[in-house]
C-alpha cells in the first residue's frame, strides 16, 4: 500500500512531490539593467484607474470601433470588423500591443511590449524595424539595413530618433511614429474615426555598470572621415577660384559646418571601434522584458 498526499511535507522532502521552479531566478533579477517606472502612487491609492468607465466607440455604420477597459486593455477594430490592435496586460500599466493587418489571415504587423522592446513587419512578414532598451534597427524591403540608432545618442546619428523621427504607414489605416523611447505613437484612422496610443516606455536604470559601451562601426567612421576630407578639399578649390592671386588663401578657415564635422570625427576616433565582422550586440540588455509606460495608455478618440 502506498500512502501519498500532495500537501504532505514528507512526500516533498523524499522526492515524491516535485515543486515547480520559481519563474524568476535571483540571478536574472541581478542582471537586469532596466526596470519599469511604476504608475504614480496617487493613481493607485485613489482608485482613479478602476473608477474610470470603459470607453466604447462605433463607426458611423454602427460597427464597433474600439473598446477600452479601465485598466488600459482593449481592442480596436478596422471598418471591416476585423481586429486591428489587441491590448493585453500582465500588470497594471504594463500593456502589450499586438497590431494585425486587415486580412482574413490576421497577419501580425507589429508588437510593442511593455519593457521597451518591439518590432514591425512588412505585409509579407519580413522584418521592418526592431528596437530594444538600448537602440534600434530599420531594414528595407530586401532585408538590407537602412539605419541604426541609440535612444541616448544625440551625436553619432542625426537622421534617426531622438533627433529625427521615423514615420511610416503599416497599411491604409495604421501609422507609426518613433520620436523617442518614451514617445512612440501608434495611430489608426478610418471613416472619420481615429485613435492614438503611446506604445513607448519610460525606463529606469538600476544597474548602470552592466550597460555595455557601444563602439563606433568601422565603416561609418571611415566614410565620415573621408567625407570631411573631400569637403575640405572642395572648400579649398572654391577659395582658389575666388582668390586666385591671394598669398593668404591657405590661411582662410573652413566653414563652421566642415569644422564641426571634423571635430565630431575626431571625437568618434576616441571611442572604441567595432570590427567589421563583429557588430555589437546587447546580450544582457535585450533580455529585459518587463517595462511599462509611466502613465496609463494615452488614447485620443475623435
Amino acid at each position: 500500500t502506498i500512502n501519498y498526499q500532495l500537501s504532505s511535507q514528507r512526500c516533498l522532502e523524499e522526492g515524491w512531490t516535485l515543486r515547480a521552479p520559481s519563474p524568476m531566478e535571483t540571478d536574472d533579477l541581478e542582471n537586469e539593467i532596466f526596470i519599469p517606472e511604476s504608475l504614480h502612487p496617487e493613481m493607485l491609492v485613489t482608485g482613479k484607474l478602476q473608477d474610470r468607465p470603459p470607453i466604447e466607440k462605433f463607426y458611423p455604420d454602427g460597427n464597433k470601433f474600439l473598446t477600452i477597459f479601465p485598466d488600459g486593455t482593449g481592442t480596436v477594430f478596422y471598418p471591416s470588423g476585423r481586429i486591428s490592435i489587441l491590448i493585453s496586460s500582465i500588470t497594471l500599466g504594463q500593456n502589450t500591443y499586438i497590431v494585425q493587418d486587415d486580412c482574413i489571415e490576421s497577419t501580425i504587423l507589429a508588437v510593442f511590449e511593455p519593457h521597451g522592446c518591439g518590432c514591425c513587419y512588412f505585409a509579407n512578414g519580413k522584418l521592418r524595424l526592431l528596437y530594444d532598451q538600448i537602440g534600434g534597427l530599420e531594414l528595407d524591403y530586401s532585408g538590407a539595413r537602412k539605419r541604426t540608432w541609440s535612444w541616448k545618442d544625440h551625436e553619432t546619428h542625426l537622421h534617426v530618433p531622438p533627433i529625427q523621427p521615423i514615420v511610416f504607414g503599416m497599411n491604409s489605416f495604421l501609422g507609426i511614429r518613433f520620436m523617442a523611447q518614451g514617445n512612440i505613437a501608434l495611430t489608426l484612422t478610418g471613416r472619420t474615426r481615429s485613435c492614438r496610443f503611446n506604445v513607448g516606455a519610460k525606463l529606469k536604470v538600476v544597474s548602470p555598470d552592466n550597460i555595455q559601451v557601444k563602439g563606433i562601426e568601422e565603416n561609418y567612421l571611415i566614410i565620415s572621415e573621408h567625407k570631411v576630407k573631400v569637403e575640405t578639399i572642395l572648400n579649398k578649390i572654391v577659395n582658389l577660384l575666388k582668390f586666385p592671386k591671394s598669398p593668404k588663401v591657405d590661411c582662410i578657415l573652413p566653414p563652421l559646418s566642415v569644422s564641426s564635422r571634423k571635430q565630431k570625427v575626431d571625437k568618434m576616433k576616441q571611442t572604441s571601434v567595432l570590427p567589421l565582422t563583429g557588430q555589437g550586440s546587447h546580450s544582457k540588455a535585450s533580455k529585459q522584458l518587463r517595462l511599462p509606460p509611466l502613465d496609463s495608455p494615452v488614447v485620443s478618440v475623435n
